[in-house]
């Protein structure tokens, strides 16, 4: 079983090329959409727009992650 950690915020727009990478390391994930949640909990007004998702990953991982991440981010 996979303990999975809260690694931050990703905009709608990154999160395919993200799971790409993800996927290409074997490292098992899976998003939250925070609008979904939101309307749930009545948070937030229904039409509303959010842009991001929430990224958890298996919490063995998180080093390996972190790096590529920034790789990804700063190029």
């Amino acid at each position: 079983m996979y303990n999975f950690v809260f690694i931050g915020n990703v905009s709608y727009f990154n999160v395919p090329y993200i799971e790409d990478l993800l996927n290409k390391n074997k490292i098992s994930f899976y998003f939250k959409d925070l609008q979904d949640s939101s309307l749930l909990a009545g948070w937030v007004q229904p039409g509303s727009t959010f842009i991001e998702k929430s990224l958890y990953i298996d919490d063995q991982k998180v080093d390996l992650i972190k790096d590529k991440l920034i790789k990804y981010i700063t190029n």
